[in-house]
């Protein structure tokens, strides 16, 4: 009998250890929303793929290990206006952020993130050129949730975690629609994600001129417009 005490409080002990963790990652209020998948088997066996796909010969994962959640620590659950869904990250060497379209600040900018700061340019500036910080942690400082519909990637595989992380992301956006008046750009991502926001507030924007269309809307629910 005493035995099995000192086990089950290792274990009490273990997974206290490992909430303070995922909540140092996430944060708390993107844990609490989250808790039910978090603590779940699916993601701990998640966490062992990824663990095991790191450790085996010849295969490199991005982002680093650190960086994977970073767009819900940046971007804290109560401070969210908009949220733009992205593919998968870039799997190119020391390129992958945790941002979907940020780009490591030693590293050339994308092919993608050039697009996006040409369209800003000709949307927000008048196509005026401006020096943009590459990164993008100062939009998700803003509050907007820059979420790849996979977290991580293997060098020279597109796609090669899309499957993995699919569970993940539609609890995301699921667990999001309790929450009203959020603006969502969806690029390049599977349809399914499209019909998971279902709150009647959300606003879901696409085609051209969008980052205007996105400040427009912020203005109209009282909020800030974000500083692209």
């Amino acid at each position: 009998m005493k035995l099995i005490l000192e086990i089950l409080k290792y274990m009490k002990k273990l997974l206290s250890q490992m909430s303070s963790s995922l909540k140092s990652k996430f944060g708390e209020g993107w844990y609490n929303l989250l808790e039910d998948m978090l603590t779940s088997p699916y993601f701990n066996q998640l966490g062992h793929f990824l663990e095991s796909r790191r450790k085996s010969f010849n295969v490199e994962v991005y982002p680093a290990k650190e960086d994977v959640f970073k767009a819900f620590n940046l971007t804290p659950l109560e401070e969210v206006k908009v949220v733009i869904l992205a593919n998968s990250p870039y799997y190119k060497s020391n390129v992958a952020t945790g941002l979907a379209f940020g780009v490591n600040e030693y590293a050339k900018m994308s092919n993608s993130l050039s697009d996006i700061f040409k369209e800003i340019e000709d949307d927000i500036y008048n196509g005026l050129y401006l020096q943009y910080d590459i990164t993008l942690e100062a939009w998700a400082k803003q509050g907007v949730l820059l979420l790849n519909s996979a977290l991580t990637i293997e060098k020279n595989r597109p796609n090669s975690h899309i499957i993995q992380w699919e569970t993940f992301t539609k609890e995301v956006l699921t667990k999001l629609q309790s929450i009203d008046n959020i603006i969502y750009v969806l690029w390049n991502v599977n349809d399914l994600f499209d019909s998971l926001i279902t709150n009647p507030t959300s606003i879901v924007l696409t085609g051209e001129q969008v980052f205007s269309k996105i400040n427009n809307q912020l203005l109209l629910i009282n909020k800030t417009p974000i500083a692209w």
